[in-house]
């Protein structure tokens, strides 16, 4: 029988209906801890991209995760998950003047800028706010 965390498919199933998505939060904390282990000297930060879920994002808040995000939705649910915005990153083409400016004004640690034009979108969005921008 399928089982996820201990937990048959079935009870799962009969309790929450289907079709669902299940996450095995212990599987989770030991693939994120090994590599955490395995790379001790980097950060690990989760592209919000991959799974936008805040149930996700929020425990792998818990377990030390950052944030990398590519839009200003994410950087809605990044902040919804609790994270601090100096563990969120914005990396990624076409980021609009709003998301630049909403990643200033959240004071995220750092912005991924793509283009020379987009370096100058955003230093002039942090100085008309008299913000840095990072």
């Amino acid at each position: 029988m399928l089982e996820i965390g201990g937990v048959p498919v079935t009870e799962i199933a009969a309790e929450y209906g289907t079709p669902l998505y299940i996450y095995d939060a212990g599987l989770m904390r030991d693939r994120y801890m090994a590599l955490r282990e395995a790379l001790p000297a980097f950060e690990v930060f989760f592209s919000m991209k991959a799974n936008p879920s805040l149930s996700l994002i929020g425990f792998l808040r818990t377990l030390g995760a950052g944030a990398e995000i590519a839009s200003g939705g994410e950087l809605f649910l990044a902040g919804e998950a609790g994270y601090d915005p100096l563990d969120i990153v914005f990396a990624g083409p076409g980021k609009t003047d709003r998301e630049l400016e909403e990643s200033v004004l959240a004071g995220i640690f750092a912005v991924n800028v793509e283009t020379l034009r987009e370096l100058s979108r955003l230093g002039r969005i942090a100085e008309l706010l008299s913000l840095p921008a990072r």
